[in-house]
Formats: C-alpha cells, sequence, structure tokens
C-alpha cells in the first residue's frame, strides 16, 4: 500500500475548500499524487526530495500505457501539488515545472443529428414517476448543454419555469445562468408536479431530480441515456458528454455568437468553446449538397461527369 504523507490531506483539503473540487475529480488528483509517491518511494525518496529526473521518468512510465489527455491531465495534477508543496515551503522547488504536457491532437467531438436527438427526446414512453423523470432529464441536458455533475447538483430552488431558466453550478463553484426550452420547462413542471413527489417518498430533500438514495448520480442519468438509445433504436456510444457536444453545435449552426456559446456552457477560454466550430464546419458540405438545388438536379461530382 502507498504512504500517503499526513501533509497530504491537506493538500486535498485546499482543493476542496479553496479551489471548491468537487469529490470525483478530487479522487483523481489522489491517485495520481499516491502514483507518484510510490514511483520515488521505490527510488529511494520521498515526496520532499523528488528530483527533475524523477518527475520526467515517471511521465515517460505512463506515455507509455495512457493516452496524451490523460498524461497531460496527471502533469497538471502533479504541478498543482508541488505549486502548493512549494508554496506550504515543503519543497524548494517543482519537480514538474520543466515537464510540458503531450499535444492530445484534434478530435472532433461526438454529436447527434437533430432527427437522432428528436427520437432520444420521445423514445421513453408510459407515465410512471421515473418515465416522468427520465424524459424531463433528457430534456434538460439538450436544452441547457449542462455538465452531468451540474443536473445531478441543480436543487429545486435553482429553477424558475416561469422564466424558464436555471442557475448552476460549475466548476470551481463559479454561478451561471442557462435556459430552458418551452419543452424542457414543460417536462420539468410535469416532473415537480406529478412524479417527484412519489420518488421522494416522504422524505425531504432539496434536489430537482431524485434517485434511488437521494439526490440523482450520474450514473443513473448514464442509465437514462442507454435505455432511450436503445428504445429509440440509435447504435452510437451516448454519453452526457454527447448532450452537451450537441447543444452547442446546434446552437452554433444557427449562427450564435461563439462568445455566447462560451458563457452557456461555462468554458473559462474561448479556445474550449471554438472545438464546436470545427464540428459545424464539418456539417456544412453535408447541408451544402443536400440543400443546394443544382446539386440535387445533377447529383454529385462524379455522376455529373458520367453523363457527358
Amino acid at each position: 500500500m502507498i504512504h500517503e504523507p499526513p501533509e497530504f490531506r491537506r493538500f486535498l483539503s485546499f482543493l476542496r475548500n479553496t479551489r471548491h473540487v468537487s469529490e470525483n475529480p478530487l479522487q483523481r488528483y489522489r491517485l495520481w499524487c499516491l502514483r507518484f509517491f510510490g514511483f520515488v518511494n521505490h527510488n529511494g525518496r520521498t515526496p520532499w526530495t523528488a528530483t527533475y529526473d524523477d518527475a520526467s521518468e515517471f511521465v515517460c512510465q505512463i506515455k507509455a500505457e495512457k493516452k496524451p489527455a490523460t498524461v497531460g491531465h496527471a502533469i497538471s495534477t502533479l504541478r498543482c501539488f508541488y505549486d502548493w508543496a512549494c508554496s506550504e515551503r515543503l519543497i524548494g522547488y517543482n519537480p514538474f515545472s520543466l515537464i510540458r504536457r503531450p499535444n492530445p491532437g484534434f478530435r472532433v467531438p461526438r454529436v447527434l443529428t437533430r432527427e437522432d436527438m428528436q427520437a432520444l427526446l420521445t423514445a421513453i414512453p408510459g407515465d410512471s414517476p421515473q418515465a416522468i423523470r427520465d424524459r424531463a432529464v433528457l430534456e434538460t441536458l439538450y436544452s441547457t448543454g449542462v455538465r452531468v455533475s451540474e443536473l445531478c447538483g441543480l436543487d429545486l430552488k435553482d429553477i424558475d419555469l416561469s422564466r424558464r431558466r436555471a442557475i448552476v453550478w460549475g466548476k470551481g463553484q463559479k454561478e451561471r445562468v442557462v435556459f430552458l426550452t418551452e419543452a424542457a420547462a414543460a417536462a420539468i413542471r410535469d416532473y415537480v408536479l406529478l412524479a417527484r413527489p412519489a420518488l421522494l417518498d416522504g422524505r425531504r430533500l432539496g434536489a430537482l431530480f431524485i434517485g434511488r438514495r437521494g439526490r440523482i448520480h450520474r450514473t443513473t442519468v448514464t442509465g437514462i441515456i442507454r435505455r432511450a438509445a436503445r428504445l429509440a433504436g440509435i447504435h452510437k456510444h451516448i454519453t452526457p458528454h454527447t448532450f452537451r457536444h450537441t447543444f452547442a453545435t446546434h446552437i452554433l449552426e444557427n449562427d450564435v455568437d461563439i462568445r455566447c456559446v462560451q458563457e452557456l456552457l461555462g468554458h473559462e477560454r474561448l479556445s474550449t468553446t471554438q472545438i464546436y466550430t470545427h464540428v459545424a464546419k464539418s456539417r456544412l458540405e453535408a447541408v451544402f449538397r443536400r440543400a443546394h438545388p443544382r446539386e440535387r438536379e445533377l447529383g454529385s461530382p462524379g455522376q455529373a461527369i458520367s453523363r457527358k
């Protein structure tokens, strides 16, 4: 078992109370730090005597088994830890200060078509409390583009159905306003009036969406999406984040300013939002081929040539 230095608990408290890091990311911080502690311990050193060479060798080791994005997260985590350790005077230098994050390359996010999304939103049948809740969850995800952690963190008091808006708490406990479509507001209203009391089963909870053990969990949300996809006959890997990607892309396809989308998604950097412009542009050709009158008349360029 890897030894956890007593000082490390202070670092976790710093993340939780000062940086407002939620529990799932907090566990990732903990696991990467403990793995590095075990690595330096094997080399005969402690976390407070780790060297630049230790950091470099560790990164080379994980590069052989992890994707670039995961390696980059590990480097950022350990750099953050040692920045804190330097500020606490536990070590006089940051072993990871010279380590650069690998270039993860460009990956176009998975996005659903409007037809697929419509099929998903209407796939779950029935009037049971769970069915009404599940439809409200799907509509809220697509209407707002929130992260699954933000959806699960919604309280009843955060929803204003009369103005069709909600307050969510994003990364670093940053507050932002998101908006509800008429369909989403109607689904939430039905859920609050017809389903939520039954799911509460006498419990007093502030959470908007209720699961078996209280506040709905991300695994329940993932299960709802998988069931809807199966019922809709959609054979794609769809996650809660797919809804977020799809929300952003569909908004941008309607010529919304990218800075507005940045605000809606709660991105700190515009560069994070700009990935969706690539997605929207990649769909332009398909739209052109389908919409232009001469394209419909003559078919593809290859077909036109074959007629000569």
